[in-house]
């Protein structure tokens, strides 16, 4: 994987912390190439807050404000 490069000339062109580099180490070890594969996408990510129904209830409060005037900011929501 570093082509005879040292830790400290990987870590240079990659920019990766000690942490990063020793768990990208440590998958390519377990899994190839296939390890080192950006698996962001596959994360889902934190569960939504509130419900589809209350969801649409506070865009349509926004709406409401917005269309008097009264912007929202991430406080009042």
């Amino acid at each position: 994987m570093t082509e005879g490069k040292c830790k400290a000339e990987v870590r240079a062109v990659t920019r990766c912390s000690d942490p990063a580099y020793c768990k990208a180490i440590e998958r390519y070890n377990a899994q190839g190439l296939a390890g080192l594969r950006d698996l962001r996408h596959t994360n889902p990510g934190a569960p939504q807050l509130l419900s589809d129904a209350q969801m649409l209830l506070l865009a349509q409060a926004i709406r409401v404000d917005f269309d008097q005037g009264v912007l929202w900011d991430g406080a009042k929501v």
